[in-house]
């Protein structure tokens, strides 16, 4: 028992000497918060019994007792919302679910306990940017919700790109592809060698269908900014279906000569994840569009055979010479986070967790843990130590149920992202060059509609059936047919209520927009 005391005591004085933020440390006596994770049913883990969340206690005087629901998490939210029986904090994705819990009136605003309490780090825009609170905030006016993996810049939520074989790319005397003529006349040039690699065909280009959003990325190459198969336009200001944009109908048509001229691999179609992966692994592709850091995987099996064979990505070719091409999109505001609830008999205790991690101090425990264990200060600047980060990327899961790095996960600042400073530089250029071919999707990724309304269950239904129903567009035979394929998809929707969709979209992204003026 001494010697567990003395290691806490450690760990404690370690992670203040971390950072500045003026917390004080428990007086032994702990408040015990129940705490459930929602839809990440995967995380639930025993506070205490790691480095880091120890020293979460100690700082706070907070012990949270963590569970998670069995069964559909969102199935358990409206047993809980008919019963008024729910715990006094959640880990929960932000969406419909969410805002049943705000319009049933259940949750605490954050904004009021943070000023009533004095904890206005939370609200002052020292840890959350504003930019995410106004975008969180709810019609009412108030902040229900902490955000996870918020960002200011957008740099840390990026991950679409355009990738190439290196060795390929190389060869062919690193080819300046800036536009989509440009890249189809080298895909042309690699269909007509014939290559094959390690007794596998190379095909030229592989597009990743399993990412329902890859389409709209493949559009947004012609200059828009289309994400979730929605887009906002200037025009009309209204946010609409991917459907109205014209450059749904570039992109198919691009993908369909592709398809029809042996360029595009035909199994791409219907690749499942796993499927996909092998493949990658293979060095089965010349060009690749998807998220890069699945290149990352395929470059540790690829080096086995040959370290000069690896994927890379390259600045997105343009639809047209005289438009900026994009081809993802970066998600500010995170797509979950922690709220308290009104069964919480001491929000206070709660509110004082949540500033703790949210701190400096809080964040540096989080993303590196306990200096002399798993961190080093390096010019005042913390890093995983030497062989840590390895470990982590080996298995994540197990590192931090034993170290505590990462472990809790669920308030994340990117600004602490332990990845990005301990990246090798062909893994930065990667990020720089996915981020750089980004635009902000933050109040577009934000929208969600009740799944139980006609709206709601005809949303879900196109996103479940486009992109088969486009796929059929990419193998049409005529391509001079897509304009009106696409048109008779988009009549078809109308009919079942489209605009009524479009209209609460466009209400919600109105409602953000205030809150942003």
């Amino acid at each position: 028992m001494i010697k567990k005391f003395l290691s806490l005591l450690l760990a404690v004085c370690l992670c203040c000497t971390l950072a500045g933020a003026a917390f004080a440390e428990s007086d032994g006596e702990l408040t015990e918060i129940d705490f459930m994770y929602m839809s990440s049913t995967w995380k639930p883990i025993v506070f205490g019994d790691d480095p880091v969340t120890q020293a979460f206690m100690d700082n706070t005087g907070v012990k949270l007792i963590t569970s998670a629901p069995s069964g559909d998490w969102k199935a358990v939210a409206n047993v809980m919302l008919a019963s008024g029986d729910y715990p006094s904090m959640m880990h929960i994705d932000h969406g419909t679910v969410f805002n049943k819990f705000v319009d049933a009136g259940a949750l605490l605003p954050i904004d009021e306990l943070a000023k009533e309490y004095g904890y206005t780090n939370i609200i002052d825009g020292s840890t959350i940017p504003e930019e995410v609170i106004k975008v969180r905030t709810s019609a009412d006016g108030h902040l229900y919700m902490v955000p996870n993996w918020f960002s200011e810049d957008g740099f840390g939520s990026v991950g679409q790109a355009v990738s190439v074989r290196n060795d390929l790319y190389a060869e062919a005397g690193n080819p300046e592809l800036k536009t989509v003529d440009d890249l189809y006349a080298w895909l042309e040039t690699l269909r007509d060698q014939k290559l094959t690699y390690e007794g596998v065909k190379v095909w030229p280009l592989y597009v990743s269908f399993t990412d329902t959003n890859m389409i709209g990325n493949v559009a947004n190459m012609w200059g828009s900014q289309i994400c979730r198969n929605m887009y906002y336009n200037e025009e009309t200001q209204r946010v609409e279906s991917i459907l109205r944009n014209d450059t749904l109908v570039q992109a198919l048509t691009f993908l369909n000569k592709c398809y029809n001229n042996g360029i595009l691999d035909p199994e791409a179609l219907t690749f499942d994840s796993s499927q996909q992966t092998e493949a990658y692994n293979q060095g089965k592709y010349a060009v690749i569009m998807d998220w890069f850091w699945n290149m990352w995987t395929a470059d540790s099996a690829l080096s086995q055979v040959n370290p000069d064979v690896y994927y890379k990505c390259i600045p997105v070719p343009a639809g047209y010479a005289d438009v900026h091409p994009y081809f993802g999109y970066n998600h500010r505001a995170g797509s979950s986070g922690v709220v308290i609830t009104k069964n919480c008999k001491d929000p206070e205790a709660a509110i004082r967790f949540i500033s703790f991690i949210l701190s400096e101090q809080g964040q540096i425990l989080e993303f590196y843990g306990i200096e002399g264990e798993t961190c080093e200060m390096r010019d005042g600047v913390p890093y995983l130590m030497d062989g840590v980060y390895e470990a982590k990327l080996a298995d994540w899961q197990g590192y931090a149920l034993k170290t505590g790095v990462r472990v809790f996960d669920v308030m994340n600042s990117q600004k602490y992202n332990w990845e990005r400073r301990q990246e090798d530089e062909s893994r930065q250029r990667d990020r720089q060059m996915a981020t750089d071919c980004s635009f902000n999707a933050t109040m577009l990724m934000s929208l969600n509609v009740d799944s139980a309304t006609i709206e709601g269950i005809l949303d879900a239904e196109m996103n479940a059936a486009l992109p088969s129903e486009l796929t059929k567009i990419i193998i049409a035979e005529d391509a001079g047919q897509i304009p009106a394929m696409v048109n008779s998809l988009l009549e078809k929707y109308e009919a079942n209520g489209l605009s009524d969709l479009e209209n609460e979209w466009t209400r919600q992204y109105k409602v953000m927009m205030e809150n942003m003026n």
